[in-house]
């Protein structure tokens, strides 16, 4: 699935590892997993939570858009990171800001900007520049971006 110029990052899809069109329709989303660099895309009832192993906590992203292409005019796609849950949905961008400590559970909120990193005239950064997310934190995938 890509839309036009070959761009898979269009409305209504997440890229998703090696499947570039996940559908978002019907609550749909992908589930990239931090222990094995894996990603699934799901249905709405599947899991996308963190797994234990052993006394460490394996993050999972749940990746419900990758563009604000994918949200509704005067949104954007927001990444947020609590503790260990880490996510992507729509939202206005008064709301896309890093909360500190104390959060929820007592631990600091950090919000970015999600990019698509084909728009580049304008840019879709409200502010920065898109650039792939593990340039942010080791935990994301490689195929999501955001306005660093």
């Amino acid at each position: 699935m890509a839309g036009a110029g070959g761009d898979p990052y269009i409305a209504g899809y997440v890229v998703c590892g090696s499947v570039a069109g996940c559908p978002l329709a019907n609550s749909g989303k992908c589930c990239y997993a931090q222990m094995d660099q894996s990603s699934a895309c799901q249905a709405a009832a599947a899991s996308c939570e963190a797994v234990m192993s052993g006394t460490t906590y394996y993050g999972k992203t749940t990746i419900q858009c990758d563009s604000s292409s994918d949200c509704a005019v005067g949104e954007i796609c927001c990444y947020t990171e609590i503790y260990i849950g880490r996510s992507t949905a729509c939202a206005v961008p008064s709301a896309c800001v890093d909360a500190p400590p104390p959060g929820p559970g007592g631990y600091a909120t950090y919000r970015r900007q999600v990019c698509d990193p084909n728009v580049v005239a304008p840019t879709e950064c409200l502010s920065g520049s898109c650039k792939v997310a593990t340039g942010f934190s080791q935990a994301l995938p490689s195929y999501l971006y955001l306005c660093l």
